[in-house]
């Protein structure tokens, strides 16, 4: 690798970061990685030297500093690791190569001044372009992190130059178009630039941190938790009275909380197997917000549907934002029609992918996010860890999860905790009752009787539905449908929040080890909250619960990331241009 021209400063060495649009930054003090991270939410940093063919690509970790000398690439979560592919390489390389070999930075065309700027901790952002360097290396910031790499990326390079004797060596473009890929059509004129640390100081800004009364945790708590660090930084209180017992606040929740008055417009959906679910809509929504507004899917809990108080204050939270909604009434709930002898279970995942299809086939242009509380938060989190390399959510946010079905049922049958199963057991039989013409003549192993008298929710899975999805056993059924096997490879920002106390979702169920392991996803567990309570906050008693505004704090900062990155990641797909 040769060198450029000589000057009479000494060159300071810089970590080099490069984004997905080809965007080089160098960065010559302390920069930690979830500092870039904050402005790429859906995206991993991963060192050069960590990068091979065939190898997995690893993340570099949210509280490690970017390394003088050593280059970095910003890479979709997509490729996470998954196995570098050749192409994938070879398009990484062309971009490297140009980055480094024709940036003004690189080639010894910079003045004094600009140099000075970068030695005192100023980000450079440059877009790779033309500047009159004809050499062929990289001119100065060899640095010993792209000692692996440049070997490759160079071969690579020349390979493709060999194999399109269109591209000119040391042209003002580079460009790599994939045989499978469409041609391409173009490139927009303004590109956003990643200037992420523009006005940075050179003193790396410490983590924003949460208040000592919350839990926080997670592998995606660095790109995150700033986004929330207006709700999470004050105290957890109560309301006085009603908080400090977990059964007191979910039963005044449950009967005592105020229910939002919402114009609702239902859509009966007619899925593959005969089945149907009812969609409920906003009214007016669809003169009123235009077609590219984001969606979110609400699925709420056990026998729950677009009736229940915690549904309307979330709707109504998300429509006040402009944000398109929808609750999705599972087979049964909230007035759904039966048409088959066959309700819904926690492991049964047909239901929600045929919605959150049709959801996006009606809205092309939207990006979607879906929210589920207690046992939609479980089919919610099974459904983003068994769909993971086509998901086609953006973020989803799970509450009061159960998590781990077993030990959810051995609670269960303790003490207080009899009456929310007699309640819920009630509920299962009333929807039952109203269609138990269906499962007349079903025969097999069903035990229609059970299920039709049933005291327990045990007993109705027992007589039911595990006989409905193919499981042996109830144990069985709990165990293969508990979302806490999926959260590990969950690919989509996913945000969880848990009440210690809560009495239906355990906090031992919680699998805190995979979701600190996972850097797409955050917790937070409350002191208190009860289930489907969270009785604190600006609104209480009466009105949204205190998770509300988390919610949606989290989903905006998805939202406002997610335009640059579709962008940048749809050209990534078909086209590498620099």
């Amino acid at each position: 690798m040769g060198a450029c021209g000589s000057r009479e400063f000494r060159r300071t060495e810089t970590a080099k970061l490069i984004l997905q649009d080809g965007t080089l930054q160098e960065f010559s003090s302390p920069v930690k990685v979830w500092q870039i991270l904050q402005k790429n939410p859906t995206s991993f940093v991963c060192n050069s030297d960590d990068m091979d063919f065939d190898d997995a690509v690893l993340a570099v970790g949210g509280s490690e500093d970017l390394r003088p000398g050593e280059l970095y690439f910003v890479l979709p979560l997509t490729w996470l690791n998954h196995p570098l592919r050749a192409e994938q390489m070879a398009a990484l390389a062309v971009k490297a190569s140009s980055a480094l070999t024709e940036s003004g930075w690189s080639c010894g065309n910079v003045g004094e001044d600009e140099a000075r700027r970068v030695s005192n901790g100023e980000c450079r952002d440059k877009r790779v372009k033309r500047n009159g360097c004809g050499g062929r290396g990289g001119c100065g910031g060899g640095g010993k992190g792209r000692r692996k790499f440049t070997v490759e990326l160079s071969s690579i390079a020349e390979q493709l130059v060999a194999a399109n004797p269109k591209r000119r060596r040391g042209g003002a473009m580079a460009r790599v178009a994939f045989a499978s890929s469409p041609p391409l059509i173009s490139v927009r004129t303004l590109r956003r630039h990643f200037s992420v640390f523009a006005s940075v100081n050179p003193k790396t800004p410490e983590m924003p941190r949460h208040h000592s009364s919350l839990e926080v945790i997670g592998g995606g708590t660095d790109r995150f938790l700033p986004a929330l660090k207006e709700s999470l930084s004050k105290p957890y209180h109560t309301f006085p009275l009603i908080g400090f017992n977990r059964h007191v606040e979910t039963i005044y929740a449950a009967f005592y909380r105020s229910v939002p008055s919402v114009r609702l417009r239902r859509e009966c959906l007619r899925t593959k197997d005969n089945g149907s679910v009812a969609l409920d809509w906003i009214a007016g929504d669809d003169g009123y917000l235009p077609p590219e507004s984001p969606i979110l899917i609400l699925l709420p809990g056990l026998t729950g549907g677009s009736q229940d108080s915690y549904v309307r204050h979330m709707l109504l939270r998300a429509r006040s934002k402009n944000w398109r909604c929808v609750v999705f009434n599972s087979r049964g709930c909230g007035d759904s029609p039966v048409t088959t002898p066959q309700f819904y279970s926690a492991s049964f995942l047909g239901d929600i992918s045929e919605v959150i299809a049709h959801v996006g086939d009606r809205f092309p242009k939207a990006n979607l996010y879906a929210a589920g509380w207690s046992l939609g938060g479980n089919i919610l989190v099974n459904y983003l860890g068994q769909e993971s390399h086509s998901c086609p959510l953006t973020a989803a946010v799970s509450l009061c999860n159960p998590f781990d079905l077993v030990i959810a049922d051995e609670d269960f049958h303790k003490g207080f905790n009899n009456v929310y199963d007699k309640a819920l057991s009630r509920s299962l039989r009333r929807i039952f009752c109203k269609h138990s013409l269906l499962f007349e003549d079903i025969g097999g192993e069903f035990n229609i009787p059970m299920a039709a008298n049933a005291e327990t929710v045990r007993d109705f899975d027992e007589g039911l539905t595990r006989v409905s999805f193919g499981f042996k056993t109830v144990d069985e059924y709990y165990s293969k449908s508990s979302s806490s096997k999926c959260i590990k490879h969950v690919r989509t920002p996913l945000l969880c929040i848990q009440a210690a106390n809560d009495p239906i979702a355990p906090e031992r169920g919680i699998p805190r080890d995979d979701i600190k392991a996972n850097p797409n996803c955050m917790l937070i567990v409350t002191p208190r909250g009860g289930h489907l309570g969270w009785v604190a906050g600006p609104e209480a008693p009466s009105g949204a619960p205190w998770t509300d505004p988390v919610v949606m704090e989290f989903l905006l900062h998805v939202e406002s990331c997610q335009t640059i990155y579709e962008e940048r990641f749809l050209e990534d797909v078909h086209q590498i241009q620099v």
